[in-house]
């Protein structure tokens, strides 16, 4: 139950207190007394509204209005450095244009609690719809109507999405049907897949085959190559032989040659030494004769 409310400079009040009797409260003054303003102030704290700083009293810069419920108070402040909801002692920033959750919870007043001047009577110049709606609102019985409509808009969304998932789904099966090669095509498609794989397995042999005919041929000229190098090698290493036949020949001649030099030499001396001999026995037998025939040698 609303118990106080007290006001600090909203319009004409700079300071303002009411206590609420818990049966009904009449608020009495002369026109522009700020009756209605008391009401401004409620629907200030409780809806958030009006916006702006047109609430302030002329010449002041921070507004403060503070409601008392079932022994527990909320306050709504404003100013130029401040803009805050505070339950008990729990403060609440950055809430917009909105009444904090916690706050509009506590405070569970709406625009049905409201009567203002110049409304018409409540519920007595009101349709019975309208009174159905509001009493539905009272009670909450518009929650269950919500409810109901939101059931039924999901049931008809429901029953049109499964309306589009039958024709889908029967769109999908007359497909299945106009597909039903598919599952033939598909076999027929690995088989084909299985003869490229195997005609690549194929055309890599001839590959590596042509490959190594291709090395077996240049094997080939190559060994005639060596042939014809070995056979060089072979007339070389007669020919060798040849010359280490030959080498050998001059080497023995070589060295009768120096043999025949040696004994010319000493066949020379020889003969100089015979000279010499034949000269000194000529000149011992110059006078001599031979004791046989007697005659001059």
């Amino acid at each position: 139950m609303l118990e106080k409310i007290q006001l600090i400079n909203f319009q004409k009040h700079h300071r303002l207190e009411i206590e609420f009797d818990p049966n009904i409260t009449t608020i009495v003054g002369d026109n522009e007394a700020g009756k209605t303003t008391v009401i401004r102030a409620l629907r200030w704290i409780t809806h958030n509204r009006p916006s702006g700083e047109g609430f302030h009293t002329i010449g002041k810069h921070k507004t403060r209005v503070k409601v008392f419920l079932d022994g527990r108070f909320a306050t709504r402040t404003k100013s130029k450095t401040r803009n805050t909801y505070q339950l008990d002692d729990k403060s609440f920033k950055a809430f917009g244009q909105k009444v904090p959750d916690t706050v509009q919870s506590f405070l569970d007043i709406g625009d049905v609690n409201y009567q203002l001047q110049h409304d018409p009577f409540f519920w007595i110049s009101s349709s019975p719809g309208q009174i159905a709606k509001e009493l539905n609102e009272i009670i909450n019985l518009s929650k269950i109507d919500s409810s109901l409509a939101y059931v039924s808009s999901g049931l008809r969304k429901s029953k049109s999405k499964a309306e589009v998932i039958q024709e889908r789904l029967k769109q999908s099966r007359e497909r299945k049907k106009e597909l039903s090669w598919v599952t033939a095509a598909s076999i027929d498609l690995q088989a084909i897949e299985s003869l490229e794989n195997q005609a690549l397995e194929a055309t890599q042999d001839a590959s590596a085959l042509a490959s190594l005919i291709t090395r077996c041929s240049e094997h080939q000229g190559r060994e005639k190559t060596l042939g014809r190098k070995l056979r060089d090698s072979q007339q070389i290493l007669s020919i060798a032989d040849d010359l280490l036949e030959v080498s050998n020949n001059i080497e023995s001649l070589e060295k009768s040659i120096s043999r025949i030099e040696s004994l010319n030499i000493k066949s020379s001396k020889l003969n100089h030494a015979a000279k010499s001999a034949e000269q000194k026995l000529h000149a011992q037998l110059k006078d001599s004769k031979c004791p046989i025939c007697h005659r001059p040698m």
